[in-house]
């Protein structure tokens, strides 16, 4: 039913040059036991939740591990089961987290182009008029970023539903079995809103 989605969502979709991804990962507390670990950076004692999404927002793949794993080095566990399998994907957007070991090896097993996004420096030294320089802080505002919003939405829209609020499923591979299951349903839902007119179409004929 994915495949089918992803082939018949739309003719733009299938005219559209070769998709780009970005993949993420969010944190979550887990109230049963099994596997987790403690995010330093997020202060969460649990799993992180890896997607990858294509420029829709839908779901590519996903894998679940320990909260501790650091993003550079949990990218293959992501990316080395889906290796061949979208040869039209060319580029990536990945956020900060995979500076470094993890760009370099998207770049060499996986033979795609790789954009860090990254936020606007809040502090630092910038040059006057007069080639002196200046240290300036900047205040914490909201800031859109280049491509992110697209997998934000797509754990937003994970996060609607009550059982992906926390992890509540032992084993990780559960986990990620909840994920796709969730985003299944909202991609059905998508169909069925899509063929809607033609039902109601056909029922009022049937009447008349």
């Amino acid at each position: 039913m994915i495949a089918w989605f992803f082939s018949h969502l739309s003719r733009e979709r299938l005219l559209a040059p070769p998709f780009s991804p970005f993949f993420p990962h969010k944190s979550i507390l887990v109230r049963r036991g099994g596997l987790h670990g403690y995010d330093g950076g997020k202060k969460v004692s649990g799993r992180k939740r890896h997607l990858l999404v294509d420029t829709m927002g839908l779901l590519l793949n996903v894998v679940v591990h320990a909260a501790n794993l650091q993003d550079r080095e949990s990218v293959n566990l992501l990316l080395e089961p889906i290796k061949g399998q979208f040869p039209r994907m060319e580029k990536v957007w990945v956020d900060q987290g995979y500076t470094g070991k993890g760009k370099t090896w998207i770049e060499t097993q996986m033979d795609w182009s790789v954009e860090v996004v990254e936020r606007s420096p809040r502090r630092g030294w910038i040059m006057t008029e007069d080639q002196g320089l200046v240290w300036v802080t900047l205040p914490k505002t909201f800031e859109p970023l280049p491509r992110r919003w697209v997998v934000e939405r797509t754990i937003a829209w994970i996060g609607r539903s009550r059982r992906m609020s926390k992890d509540y499923e032992y084993l990780t591979s559960s986990s990620e079995a909840m994920v796709y299951l969730t985003m299944l349903r909202l991609m059905v839902t998508r169909l069925a809103k899509q063929n809607e007119p033609q039902f109601i179409t056909y029922k009022q004929k049937r009447a008349a």
